[in-house]
């Protein structure tokens, strides 16, 4: 099935996009999205457990159920002051 993800921040920079369609799985988790980029990406690896993810713009859970042409936001924590 296809999904759309968009990285940000940092997550963009290790991975080396914006934004990207993918052809995954059904039924894959957000999770399994998560550790499926961080398999060949040891710098996205290093940040994956500090990602917050949202489908269709609404933070979700890790085990929640990316459907077909679902968006997956992958936004690490964002500091400042």
């Amino acid at each position: 099935m296809k999904i759309v993800v968009q990285a940000f921040a940092e997550a963009a920079e290790v991975l080396g996009f914006r934004k990207k369609q993918f052809d995954v799985e059904n039924d894959i988790t957000a999770s399994e999205l998560v550790r499926l980029l961080a398999h060949s990406n040891q710098e996205f690896k290093r940040i994956a457990k500090t990602l917050f993810v949202a489908i269709n713009e609404e933070y979700c859970s890790p085990d929640a159920v990316i459907h077909e042409n679902d968006v997956v936001d992958l936004i690490p924590p964002v500091g400042g002051g």
